[in-house]
C-alpha cells in the first residue's frame, strides 16, 4: 500500500478502527500506539488494497492480531521475570556493613 491509499483509507474507516482499538485496549495511550501501529503495518507491507472486497474488514484483522500479538508478549516478560529473582536481596545491614562512624 501506499501512503495515499492509507491516507484514503483513514478517511474512510479510521474512526471504526479507532473504536476498535479502543476497546481492545481500555486504554486511550495504548489505544492510540495500536491504531498508528495497524497503519504504520499496512503501509510497510506490499499488499493491493482492493476497495471491492471488504478493505475495513482487513485493518479489523490487522489490529486485532497486532493487539494478540502484543499481548502474548506482556504475557511472557510477565512470566519470565516471575521466574527469576535477584540475584542480591540487599538488607540495611548489608548496606552499612563497609561504613564506620568516626
Amino acid at each position: 500500500m501506499n501512503a495515499r491509499e492509507i491516507e484514503k483509507c483513514i478517511d474512510a474507516f479510521g474512526t471504526d478502527i479507532y473504536r476498535f482499538c479502543l476497546k481492545l485496549c481500555a486504554d486511550k495511550a495504548d489505544a492510540e500506539d495500536l491504531y498508528q501501529q495497524t497503519f504504520l503495518k499496512a503501509l510497510e507491507t506490499e499488499w493491493i488494497l482492493d476497495w471491492e472486497s471488504n478493505p475495513k474488514a482487513l485493518f479489523f484483522s490487522l489490529a486485532h492480531n497486532l493487539w494478540k500479538s502484543d499481548r502474548r508478549k506482556q504475557a511472557r516478560r510477565s512470566t519470565i521475570a516471575g521466574r527469576y529473582r535477584p540475584i542480591c536481596r540487599c538488607n540495611k545491614s548489608f548496606r552499612t556493613a563497609g561504613i564506620r562512624a568516626e
